[in-house]
């Protein structure tokens, strides 16, 4: 195709382009499968012939009194009437939960005997005693030889009753004193009190005529 200007005359390139200087010509060279027939080539195609228009006549627009006299309805002689079906309406609730979900509270019996200190320290009567209920434990700590591993087996008896003195009550740790020598490490206690929380004995130290203990929450909730 012959580029030309906008005034008809054949577009003429002012010079060889420079990068035509260092392009390779090939010279010899075969082609394949290039060899086509001129029936192939330059065949004329036949156009599709064209679909016929159908032809639905003209457009009549009916008015609404013509069709109410053109179409007939007929009846049957005896039709039953079908009470009108209700529709079934579906009202849901959303629940709502105000009930704190707490652990499962340890049965109490009130007629329990309560081991009472004899006497107490004078610096402990300002203090507000309280009655505790205790799940006691025997430690046994097991050392390695080779490694020098310690295991603890923990093994819990049975309940009992005692009356302490409260010392100091917060969220993480609860501290009171008592005259019992068999409260071990690792024992639970349940404060009859409104916390109703259960606490774990992590120290236990020397105080006079007892021992205080420090308490942490205690994952295990044991139901007396």
């Amino acid at each position: 195709m012959v580029i030309k200007n906008k005034d008809g005359t054949v577009y003429k390139v002012k010079g060889p382009n420079p990068i035509m200087l260092e392009q390779d010509l090939w010279n010899d060279f075969e082609l394949h499968n290039m060899e086509f027939p001129d029936d192939v080539v330059n065949q004329n195609i036949a156009k599709k012939p064209t679909r016929n228009k159908i032809n639905l006549g003209q457009t009549v627009v009916a008015k609404q009194d013509e069709i109410r006299s053109e179409v007939s309805v007929k009846t049957p002689a005896f039709v039953e009437e079908k009470p009108p079906q209700k529709k079934q309406e579906f009202f849901f609730q959303e629940a709502q939960i105000t009930q704190e979900i707490k652990p499962p509270q340890p049965k109490i019996d009130e007629e329990e005997i309560v081991e009472k200190p004899k006497s107490v320290n004078n610096k402990l009567l300002n203090y507000p005693k309280t009655v505790l209920c205790c799940l006691p434990t025997d430690v046994q700590e097991k050392k390695d030889l080779l490694y020098g591993e310690v295991t603890t087996k923990i093994t819990y008896g049975k309940k009992f009753t005692f009356e302490a003195i409260l010392i100091e009550e917060t969220d993480m740790h609860l501290l009171f004193w008592t005259h019992l020598e068999k409260i071990k490490r690792f024992a639970i206690f349940y404060p009859k009190n409104q916390e109703k929380r259960w606490w774990q004995a992590d120290a236990i130290k020397s105080a006079p005529e007892g021992f205080v203990v420090k308490c942490i929450p205690s994952m295990q909730h044991p139901n007396f």
